[in-house]
């Protein structure tokens, strides 16, 4: 009986520690490369709609590494360099459930020199094969999926 009461006992501490493992682990299938399959703009003014920009991004690559370097390789074989980092914001939804939403932030350096930033939301849960983010301005909402080489 004592042996079933310590087995339940970690089993129960085990699992109430997997939420919080779960930022450690979306942040390391982000780690590795991957290519562009979409891009699209929408415009916030009325009856826009969707626009593909994809021809902007296609055969563009981003490599993401462990010690949190960012490597943008564009498509006619240009290399920008900088950081990235991951974070997650708890927040309530339109429902009142509580909810972790996360952010990719990217700082690059383009070859004049200029800083280019982006700031991604991940749309979807399973990071692991395909990624999926939206990007906002005040004008524009930018989508991307991505697919892990």
């Amino acid at each position: 009986m004592l042996k079933l009461l310590l087995l339940l006992t970690c089993i129960v501490c085990l699992f109430s520690s997997c939420e919080n493992d779960t930022f450690d682990l979306i942040e390391m299938r982000i780690e590795g490369t991957w290519e562009f399959t979409s891009a699209s703009e929408r415009s916030y003014q009325a009856f826009s709609g969707h626009q593909s920009i994809f021809y902007h991004y296609d055969g563009d690559l981003i490599t993401f590494e462990a010690d949190k370097t960012v490597y943008y390789t564009e498509a006619n074989g240009d290399e920008l360099e900088g950081v990235w980092d991951i974070r997650s914001v708890n927040s309530v939804d339109s429902e009142g459930d509580n909810v972790t939403e996360y952010i990719i932030s990217m700082a690059l350096v383009d070859l004049s020199g200029d800083l280019i930033q982006y700031v991604w939301q991940v749309e979807n849960t399973n990071i692991n094969q395909r990624l999926r983010v939206e990007e906002s301005t005040s004008d524009y909402e930018y989508c991307y999926e991505l697919v892990k080489w």
